[in-house]
């Protein structure tokens, strides 16, 4: 090795391999974009020529970059340009006052659309208005008439929240055609109506985005102003920033991921800004007929095998969305569960079992890896069947067939994913989110708290699992400090049980290592290695030895990707 090749060493630190034995180091050498040498202070530092950046660590923790096998990056930034937020307002006055500052920049008939009430990810509060706002109501649409007579107004609802709320203005229930006379009851969405004139107050219950079964939601979706391709582009970086001083240096966009999507990605790496790696899989349009989707597979020939790309955007394999989220009644469970309105569900498939059966063997057929995204038990029992039956016809085993975002394996879950390779996604902070009030109180006491992302069980079965965030926190810091402790956010109780418990060794695997291996990358990502892509995260704290409480508050100080500094704590 010439010392002309060592561009930066970082020295006097705590180097976390991730490697086979989780090394520790306490320098590292990169050049040309790689991982060149890990080892001493004095063995490493003198590789340094005369233009080698020489970083003192001062003690800080170096990891392998974070990737977040789940982040839906590119959603987070699509919604940025058209919706205010507000986030910090604790009154229908203040949340007024917003609104009338922007109609001033508005002109009369366009929409203003914000984001939910509460604070941002997981909106606990939003469904409590006595909580966060001082008159202790929701606005209503003579609130909101107030400062927006001349413009619809749409404060959305949170995903998965019950009762979903979200509220309209008079100009906003016109353009929906909502009047005294229409029903309360309108595809799944509720009209709220005042108790004595029984005209409609302006809220709606059930507004979820997620919900592909109203047609009153995706009716006003439809009406909703659209930002120009600069404008989604514009707010992707902006995302993709957030992530980057963060420590995510890989994502995987793999649910509701269309052409749109790829294509924003795929500007930004024409331009090299892409700050991040992206793996991408398409989102399969189940609308279609099964002779449209073999036609449409036989033309995704770069999407075969392990993938094909570039280290910065790659793109491989297809999706299937099996179900939808429990909190609005659309998760398939094997027992029977509240829906937001009181009424007994044990959810749906979105897509016929037969169906879904001969697109699995089409993706098989196609050397296409299938992923399946799944939300009830009985989703991920189906969906495992489903890949036995394929792989009797054509072996899956070296595929990585993946099922994403399995919440409550069964042991014959677990079993199964090992004997047929099926690697995993999913994520710890959705306990987080919606801990005993959806696992308990929603789902029935069938014990499903217990093992509500088993990451022990899955762990000692030999089963590849990778942790993700799915719309809520994405920091890893929080989300590795939650795998530890698995809080329930809305009470601040702890919800560990045998089969979550995990190290900080595993954790840290879990954002790393495993990532990679889901996405084909762990022969260039998820370790400190020699030849391995310089991705890289330095920690202001030993999240191995501090307080655990410590760890979700730990700052990233720098974030490498390919040995270049993508983010540097000022």
């Amino acid at each position: 090795m010439g010392m002309e090749l060592c561009d930066t060493i970082l020295y006097n630190g705590k180097i976390v391999t991730v490697d086979d034995d989780f090394s520790i180091a306490e320098a590292v050498a990169i050049g040309n974009g790689k991982f060149l040498r890990i080892g001493g202070n004095d063995e490493i530092r003198a590789l340094a020529g005369p233009n080698t950046r020489e970083i003192d660590l001062d003690n800080s923790m170096v990891v392998p970059g974070f990737i977040d096998t789940h982040p839906h990056v590119i959603h987070e930034g699509e919604l940025l340009p058209t919706s205010i937020p507000l986030s910090g307002l604790s009154s229908i006055e203040s949340i007024k006052k917003l609104i009338a500052e922007n109609v001033k920049k508005t002109p009369p008939g366009e929409w203003l659309v914000t984001m939910p009430l509460g604070e941002p990810p997981y909106y606990h509060n939003h469904n409590v208005p006595s909580v966060i706002l001082k008159e202790k109501r929701y606005p209503t649409r003579w609130d909101l008439d107030e400062v927006s007579p001349n413009n619809p107004v749409y404060i959305s609802s949170p995903m998965s929240k019950s009762p979903s709320t979200a509220v309209l203005n008079s100009y906003g229930l016109k353009l929906m055609n909502v009047t005294k006379d229409t029903p309360s009851k309108q595809d799944g969405v509720e009209i709220v109506k005042d108790a004595e004139t029984r005209e409609p107050n302006g809220q709606l219950h059930g507004m979820q985005m997620l919900s592909q079964f109203s047609p009153f939601y995706w009716k006003l979706a439809s009406m909703l102003p659209q930002p120009t391709f600069e404008e989604l582009l514009e707010g992707v970086k902006q995302i993709m920033k957030e992530r980057s001083e963060a420590g995510i240096t890989s994502v995987y966009e793999c649910h509701l991921t269309y052409t749109k999507d790829l294509l924003l990605a795929k500007r930004l790496w024409e331009k090299g800004e892409l700050p991040m790696r992206i793996y991408f899989a398409y989102e399969v349009d189940k609308k279609k007929s099964l002779e449209e989707i073999e036609s449409w597979m036989q033309n995704l020939a770069h999407a075969t095998g392990s993938g094909f790309g570039d280290d910065r955007l790659k793109i491989g394999g297809i999706t299937v969305s099996i179900d939808g989220m429990a909190s609005f009644g659309a998760a398939l469970m094997n027992k029977p569960y509240l829906t937001w309105d009181g009424g007994q569900t044990k959810g749906e498939m979105s897509i016929p079992l037969e169906k879904l059966k001969q697109i699995a063997v089409l993706a098989a057929r196609n050397d296409l890896r299938f992923n399946c995204c799944v939300s009830g038990d009985r989703s991920a029992d189906i969906t495992l069947e489903v890949f036995e039956e394929t792989n009797k016809e054509i072996p899956i085993k070296d595929k990585r067939w993946l099922i994403q975002h399995i919440i409550i394996p069964g042991h014959e879950n677990i079993q199964k994913c090992k004997e047929l390779g099926v690697v995993i996604t999913t994520c710890s902070n959705i306990e987080w989110g919606r801990g005993k009030k959806e696992y308990v109180d929603r789902l029935g006491d069938w014990g499903y708290i217990e093992r509500t992302v088993p990451f022990r069980d899955w762990l000692d079965a030999g089963v590849v699992v990778a942790q993700s965030t799915d719309f809520g926190p994405y920091e890893p810091m929080f989300t590795i400090w939650n795998s530890l402790k698995r809080i329930d956010g809305r009470t601040g109780k702890s919800l560990m049980t045998p089969h979550k418990k995990i190290s900080r060794e595993e954790a840290i695997r879990l954002y790393t290592i495993n990532g990679a291996k889901v996405l084909f990358w762990e022969d260039k990502l998820g370790s400190i290695e020699p030849g391995k892509l310089a991705d890289l995260v330095v920690l202001e704290k030993d999240i191995l030895t501090c307080p655990v409480d410590e760890i979700k508050d730990t700052k990233v100080l720098l974030t490498m990707i390919e040995g270049e500094v993508v983010y540097e704590k000022s």
